[in-house]
């Protein structure tokens, strides 16, 4: 069963440290959760302490932790010990081009369940560092979001948003 989130923020935080399991490998992650199962099966993922950030895909859910496999380390190391507290956001899966204002692009993300949490009317926010985009999401098919652009305050339309872009979710209706 796919949850739709209300909540501004799709993030949460780990209550445990971990160790930066290698890419291809599994870690369990113990989180704390902004509402019920927020990264279900197949949730792509950004989790970092500030010295270490790492992308997973989430495997397995259970009510206080999840186990992720990590694809890839962004900093830090294989190894490494992720801190408690350590922020968890959701990411796309792909990359997508920027659209213009009032025009639509697709989100690809992780899983299907992932996508249904940002529902038609959500107000997205998306950004890869280079490139940041406010959009309000107009459908859901599968795995991705169609959204149509309302704001573009870094970067330009036509920009390629880089894959594990993190998304934040300002509202829903």
């Amino acid at each position: 069963t796919s949850v739709r989130l209300g909540a501004p923020q799709r993030t949460g935080t780990t209550t445990a440290s971990f160790v930066v399991a290698a890419i291809g490998a599994s870690q369990t992650i113990s989180a704390v959760p902004p509402t019920v199962n927020p990264w279900p099966v197949g949730s792509n993922v950004q989790i970092t302490d500030g010295a270490n950030t790492i992308m997973a895909q989430v495997t397995t859910v259970s009510t206080v932790s999840f186990v992720a496999t990590t694809t890839a380390v962004v900093s830090g190391a294989v190894g490494n010990t992720m801190a408690s507290s350590a922020v968890i956001t959701p990411v796309t899966a792909s990359s997508f081009t920027v659209a213009a204002l009032k025009a639509s692009q697709s989100i690809t993300l992780g899983s299907a369940a992932q996508a249904a949490l940002f529902g038609p009317c959500s107000v997205i926010g998306v950004t890869d560092g280079a490139n940041t985009i406010t959009a309000t999401v107009t459908g859901v098919s599968g795995s991705v979001l169609t959204a149509i652009t309302t704001a573009i305050t870094a970067g330009a339309a036509g920009n390629v948003m880089a894959a594990n872009a993190l998304i934040t979710s300002t509202s829903s209706c």
